[in-house]
This record gives structure tokens, sequence and C-alpha cells, in this order.
């Protein structure tokens, strides 16, 4: 019982860093950055955390799969491996968010006097149906990216480090150069993380919000395509070389 708990641990003790850090640097600025606040800045990063908790989807053990053979027989079964990891993923999520969000409140309330909470009631349950397509849309990018093992045993590694700068999960997008703002709004990043927060934080209009989940859903759309087109032809040549 005790192993989701320790596995959302690496999420957190970052965030508290964090938290640390922005403060520190807060102290000698007076006003915002980047058009946060201290209080905005530290909700950000609990919130980020969260979403990045829920929407992680861990690849590793699809690809170990793929390498050492294994799928042969989740081949077998009469549902396709997709929706088999689909559902595997989502049960191992239920039980990792309910853990992050019992250690994210202990953060928030002991930092609570610096954050304040937006009145627009509305961002609340717009956020989270952002971030339950924020969940499908993670899913769909790591079937892309593990379903490329079918061709290679590498992994492209700049591909991790540009999800979490494009996606906001190091620093909120308005903080990057207006050239890396541009090139964030054409990659899926910013709305598997960024999008999301930025909803719950009441930092999105309603007309931004309905464009953002149109965009949202039209990545999903794509990437699942991809993933489907990747699978099919990723099968046949695992068959061909005796898989």
């Amino acid at each position: 019982r005790i192993q989701p708990f320790l596995q959302t641990l690496p999420f957190v003790i970052p965030v508290v860093a964090q938290i640390v850090f922005w403060k520190a640097v807060y102290s000698g600025s007076s006003g915002s950055i980047g058009g946060y606040a201290v209080g905005d800045m530290i909700l950000y990063l609990i919130v980020v955390t969260l979403i990045g908790d829920l929407t992680w989807a861990y690849g590793g053990h699809m690809r170990s799969e793929i390498l050492q053979g294994e799928i042969n027989e989740l081949l077998l079964l009469p549902a396709s491996y997709i929706k088999i990891k689909y559902f595997e993923h989502i049960g191992n999520m239920v039980t990792r968010w309910m853990n992050a969000i019992v250690l994210m409140v202990i953060i928030y309330l002991f930092f609570w006097s610096d954050i304040h909470l937006t009145g627009d009631w509305w961002v609340y349950p717009a956020g989270l149906f952002s971030v339950a397509l924020a969940f499908h849309l993670a899913f769909a990018w790591t079937l892309c990216i593990t379903f490329i093992n079918f061709w290679t045993e590498a992994y492209p590694p700049l591909i991790g480090q540009a999800s979490k700068l494009f996606g906001g999960s190091l620093v909120p997008l308005t903080f990057l150069p207006f050239v890396f703002q541009d090139i964030a709004d054409f990659l899926p990043f910013k709305y598997k993380t960024y999008f999301p927060a930025s909803v719950i934080l009441g930092k999105v209009s309603p007309s931004d919000y309905l464009m953002g989940v149109c965009l949202q859903l039209a990545w999903i759309v794509v990437l699942g395509c991809i993933a489907e087109m990747m699978w099919k032809k990723g099968v046949k040549r695992y068959a061909a070389f005796g898989g």
C-alpha cells in the first residue's frame, strides 16, 4: 500500500524546493514576475505537480515489453494492446493521484497565507475537464514515443526536456522569451500541463478556454491516429522479425 505513496514523493520533493526557491526570489522583488505574484507561483507549482502526476504515463514499462518481446501474450488477447494499457494506466493513476492530492493539500496548508484563489467559480470545473483532456493527450503522446522502439532501441534524449520546457513544467511560459512562447503554441506540450494549470489559476478567458480545449481535442485525435498507425506498422515489423 505504501508503494504508490513512495512513487509520488519524487514529484512532491522538487515542488517544495521550488516553492522555497521562488519565495526567496520574490522576497527580493516587488510586485509580480511574468504576470505571477508569489501566491500565484506557489499555486502554479502545486497545480502543475498534480497535473504532471496525473498525466505521467509510464512508457518505460511498455518500452520494455516491446524490446524484450513481452507483448506476444498480449497480442493474443481479444482487446487491443492500446486499450489494455489505457485502462491499466487509469488504474495506476487513481491511486497515485489520491496520494498526490493528500501531499499537495499539506503543502497548500503550509503556504496558505501566500495563496489567493480566484473568485471565478467556473474555472474549477473547466480546469478539471481540461485536466481530463490533458490525461488523454499525455497518454497518446507516450504511445507515439514508446512505439518508436519497434524500429530502434534509442530514446531521443531532448524530447523529455522539450516537454518540460514548452509544457510549463519548469516555469510558466510567460517567463520565456516570446519566440519560445510562439513555438509552444504549435506543440502539444503546452496543452498537457501549462494550459490546464492556467485555467485553474483563472488566467484564461472563456474564449481562450474554448480555443484551448479545441486544440487539446485536436492534439488527442492527431496523436491518437499517429499512435494507431505506428502500432499497426510496428506489429507487422515485430512479427516479420520473429517477435
